[in-house]
């Protein structure tokens, strides 16, 4: 498996668990643990566009 088809195997990862915390955040009953899967979730996102900008730095070079 080459470098690029990795992270976008990884970006699939970090893009089923950001769904999971969406999940989760929408049936969530209290306001820190609301922020908390948020934050869990947005931590994900930051992933996803680290991942993409490496593929984009490997297909540069």
């Amino acid at each position: 498996m080459d470098w690029i088809t990795f992270l976008n195997v990884m970006i699939e990862d970090e893009k089923a668990a950001m769904n999971k915390y969406r999940l989760a955040l929408e049936r969530a009953d209290t306001e820190p643990l609301k922020a908390a899967l948020e934050r869990l979730m947005h931590e994900e996102e930051f992933h996803v566009d680290f991942l993409e900008g490496e593929i984009l730095k490997l297909q540069a070079a």
